[in-house]
């Protein structure tokens, strides 16, 4: 997920789950390997936390098992 097309503002819910429907296929996520929501300054840390509870519920939306 460090990649701009990868950011999860981009991806595209519907299209994603007609694809996964069509092709019976499924998805993993991986989160960044720079995730680090026990930061020390605050701020960071609620902004990694906010990016993993996105990712959530992207992956609930796409039936993806955590």
């Amino acid at each position: 997920m460090c990649l701009p097309q990868f950011q999860v503002e981009s991806f595209d819910i519907d299209k994603l789950l007609k694809l996964s429907k069509k092709y019976n296929i499924f998805y993993t996520i991986h989160l960044d390997d720079t995730n680090m929501p026990c930061d020390f300054n605050p701020k960071i840390a609620n902004a990694y936390i906010g990016t993993v509870l996105q990712t959530i519920e992207i992956e609930k939306q796409l039936h993806i098992p955590i």
